[in-house]
């Protein structure tokens, strides 16, 4: 089964994202489904904003309505989302606060949706959404723009458990529930001891 949708309307399909989700990987909660979901879907969708963003177009004027979203399906990681959307046509490059707002906008939905069907924290998710993005400036070679946009006060994604270096994400600031599934943490989880971490780009699933 293939699932469309947008950002704007992930809670009209949220039920049957979790239930596509647990015929992969059934030993998941309900909880454990809507953290992985997340997950997958930040880092699907995060790095089409930050190449924007690198490339100087305004993240303000992409709207949730028009950002469509595909469903396909790994045996061993369940739900996988291929992005659709068009790039803005405005410039200037949006400032840290206007960026940190327009993602939140756009991520907005899923989170509520999410945390609604888990049940689960939205502020979980929105450590799990920061990830997503932390990875996509991560991948423009772009650190200070994401520590600018994601670790300021006030932005809903800012926690102190995210840790950013040049090609590196050493922790992360959420926790995508792959413990469920593998049985150990990421090793850049923010559950796992710094001692036991070190550094990848790569999320876990």
């Amino acid at each position: 089964m293939t699932i469309a949708f947008t950002l704007a309307t992930t809670g009209h399909v949220v039920d049957d994202l979790i239930a596509l989700n647990a015929q992969a990987l059934p030993e998941m909660t309900g909880r454990d489904h809507a953290a992985w979901i997340m997950n997958v879907l930040a880092h699907a969708v995060a790095p089409v904003l930050t190449r924007w963003d690198a490339q100087g177009l305004s993240l303000g004027d992409v709207p949730a309505e028009t950002f469509h979203l595909t469903t396909g399906t790994d045996a061993r990681d369940g739900l996988t989302f291929a992005p659709i959307c068009e790039a803005p046509a405005n410039r200037p490059r949006s400032s840290a606060p206007a960026a940190s707002f327009a993602a939140a906008r756009l991520f907005a939905p899923s989170v509520n949706a999410l945390a609604f069907a888990g049940p689960i924290a939205p502020r979980a998710l929105w450590r799990i959404a920061g990830d997503g993005l932390a990875f996509g400036w991560i991948l423009q070679g772009e650190r200070l723009r994401a520590e600018d946009v994601l670790k300021s006060y006030g932005a809903p994604f800012s926690n102190r458990q995210l840790q950013l270096e040049d090609g590196a994400i050493p922790r992360r600031g959420g926790c995508c529930r792959y413990l469920a599934v593998a049985g150990d943490l990421c090793t850049n989880c923010p559950l796992r001891k710094a001692q036991t971490m070190r550094n990848v780009t790569q999320p876990a699933y």
